[in-house]
This record gives structure tokens, sequence and C-alpha cells, in this order.
């Protein structure tokens, strides 16, 4: 394993094969937790990182398990109100906004 304090990333030798890891999403994820939640999730991520190839779900089996995400910071990305769009809500997600154009 090697630092590489460029990018705040691990170069990580696993079954003869370099991966880069990245520290960033980890240390976002964690830096306000507490601190058994933060060691949980640490935990997790080196057990990930130790996983081997062997045990890598198969596509078919994961896609069943993916789950869309939302992020704040983008959800609204590209939308403006100037441009003729609404804001409408979802009722599963009330709390999110898409934009929307009038239909006229």
């Amino acid at each position: 394993m090697r630092r590489n304090p460029g990018d705040f990333s691990l170069t990580v030798e696993h079954d003869g094969t370099e991966h880069v890891v990245y520290l960033g999403n980890v240390f976002n994820e964690t830096q306000d937790s507490a601190p058994e939640d933060r060691r949980k999730r640490l935990r997790d991520f080196v057990q990930l990182i130790r996983t081997s190839s062997d045990d890598v779900v198969p596509w078919g089996e994961a896609r069943d398990r993916i789950v869309s995400l939302l992020r704040p910071a983008t959800i609204y990305a590209g939308i403006s109100i100037a441009d003729g769009c609404a804001l409408i809500k979802r009722p599963f997600l009330p709390h999110a906004r898409r934009g929307n154009r009038p239909r006229f």
C-alpha cells in the first residue's frame, strides 16, 4: 500500500493488481460522525479494500440493489426559472423538487 497525498488516495495491490482507493468520500461521510459510528464505517471501508475479487457480487445481482440518490448540491443543476421551468414536487420524495417545463 502506498499513500498518494496529492489526491488523498491510497494505491493498494490486491490479487496481483494495483487499485487506487480515493479517501475523500469516506472522510466526508465520517468527519461529523460519532467516534463509534466513524470506527464502524472505517472498518467497513477497509474490509471493502481487502475483499477478494471472488467475493464481488455479479452485476445481475448488484443491479437490483442500486438505489437512486439525489444529491442536494446538484439537484437544481441546469434548471433556470428564466427558461420557463417550474418546480414540481414528487409525492414519493416530498422534499425533492424537479424542474418541469410548462405545457402549452
